[in-house]
């Protein structure tokens, strides 16, 4: 079974999975990981979590920030089989990555990867309408 987890500093993680609930409906694959919320060791969180995932299952780990403490916790299961780690996730990555549940996931991440780096737009360059028409 393929899951993704967002995990992330502060509410981040659970602010994301409403998001895409508001706009996918419920998705039970998706798991979060807040942190920081209170005195706590969030290594031990991550293991817990991470205990979780059987080892058949392909796991999308999805981070706030890259170099960050809670990507770091995360950096030791990426030699786990079919485990992959993404940091600095945004709404259109974990929407792709929730709609192509079939394709190959390797795939799918690097796919998802070029659409949201191409989404991600400074919008004040494009003053006229027709610049903007180009979206």
């Amino acid at each position: 079974m393929r899951k993704i987890i967002i995990a992330g500093h502060g509410n981040f993680a659970e602010g994301m999975r409403s998001s895409l609930e508001l706009i996918m409906g419920r998705q039970e694959q998706v798991l979060t990981l807040c942190t920081y919320l209170k005195p706590e060791n969030v290594e031990e969180k991550v293991d817990a979590l991470m205990k979780q995932m059987s080892k058949e299952d392909e796991v999308v780990i999805l981070t706030d920030l890259f170099g960050g403490s809670v990507n770091n916790y995360f950096l030791r299961y990426m030699q786990n089989p079919h485990t992959y780690l993404i940091a600095g996730v945004n709404l259109l990555l974990l929407i792709e990555l929730v709609c192509r549940k079939d394709d190959d996931l390797e795939q799918v991440i690097e796919t998802a990867l070029q659409h949201v780096q191409s989404s991600i737009v400074y919008c004040n360059r494009y003053q006229s309408e027709e610049a903007l028409s180009e979206f």
